[in-house]
Order: structure tokens, then C-alpha cells, then sequence
């Protein structure tokens, strides 16, 4: 509850919550306490999640801010874009080349993806920022087996889609 004071300002949504958390469930008729506050699925979760891995969403914004490259217009690679003759150009590699690092953050409750265009020790830094912020400000655990780097081209799971570029 310390945390969610951080991101909720309103007493009365507080102690809403609270209520929530300590009321427990009932099987077979049988009251039962809640042990470790909303159960998976409960119907507060996915409010919880939002509020709670919004502070996430803000600091993912920073940081996609801090290594956003300056978009500047490639007139040869529009040129052969419109002619659908880019593959012919060699334009893609030099795209690669790029050496600003992109991040791209899509977050679904609790589930997020985040995609790193740049070398592997620059996706092991954003991972590392971010298991930091998740396991020391937010007080989460975090699933090591779910947690990893992947190349795009050799995909990943994300919300039951496989996520690949090719």
C-alpha cells in the first residue's frame, strides 16, 4: 500500500483498495483470507497493474527519449521506397548502420515487450535498468525465464503473437 500511495492521491480509492485486498475469497461456501493481497485473475489485478507499472511506462519514456536518434529525411531512400527498389539500392544496410540506439516499450497489464535496435550490451543495459527499477522501486519479482534477450529475427512470444522481423 506504501507504493500505490506514491501513485494515487485520493483517500477514498486507498482505502477502496484496501478493502479489496483484505477481503479475502470464498470456495465451497468457506471464507477464506487472502494471503499476499489480489489473487491472479481477481478482478482488481488488472487496475493494480496499471496503476502500479505506470511509474514503468514513465521511466521507459525517458529512456526512449535520452537514445531517440534526430530523424532526418534520406532522399535516397525515399526516392527508391516509392520506386519499390530499395532492396536493389543496398539502402537497408545502410540504415543498420545507424549508430543511435532505437528502444521501442509496449506494455499490456502486466505483460510488456521492449525493442532494442543497437548492440546486445545496450539491450543488456535497458534490461538491466529495468530489472532495477521493477525489483528495487517497485518492490516486483521478477521471472528470470521470462525475462531475455532475444534477436528479432529469431522471435519471441509476446500476448500469444510471435513478434519477428525477418
Amino acid at each position: 500500500m506504501r507504493t500505490l500511495n506514491r501513485f494515487i492521491r485520493k483517500n477514498k480509492v486507498l482505502s477502496t483498495i484496501n478493502k479489496w485486498l483484505k477481503a479475502g475469497f470464498m470456495k465451497n461456501g468457506i471464507k477464506y483470507e487472502s494471503l499476499s493481497g489480489s489473487p491472479r485473475g481477481g478482478i482488481i489485478s488488472p487496475l493494480l497493474a496499471n496503476v502500479y507499472l505506470h511509474y514503468i511506462d514513465l521511466k521507459m519514456e525517458e529512456l526512449i527519449k535520452e537514445e531517440k536518434p534526430i530523424k532526418k529525411g534520406n532522399l535516397e531512400y525515399g526516392k527508391a521506397w516509392r520506386k519499390n527498389q530499395h532492396h536493389q539500392l543496398g539502402v537497408d544496410r545502410y540504415i543498420n548502420l545507424n549508430p543511435k540506439t532505437r528502444i521501442e516499450y509496449i506494455r499490456y497489464a502486466d505483460d510488456f515487450i521492449i525493442g532494442v535496435k543497437g548492440e546486445y550490451d545496450k539491450a543488456e543495459r535497458v534490461k538491466n535498468q529495468v530489472t532495477q527499477w521493477l525489483e528495487q522501486d517497485l518492490k516486483l519479482t521478477i521471472s528470470k525465464n521470462k525475462s531475455k534477450i532475444v534477436q528479432a529475427n529469431k522471435g519471441t512470444r509476446f500476448l500469444s503473437y510471435m513478434i519477428k522481423v525477418n
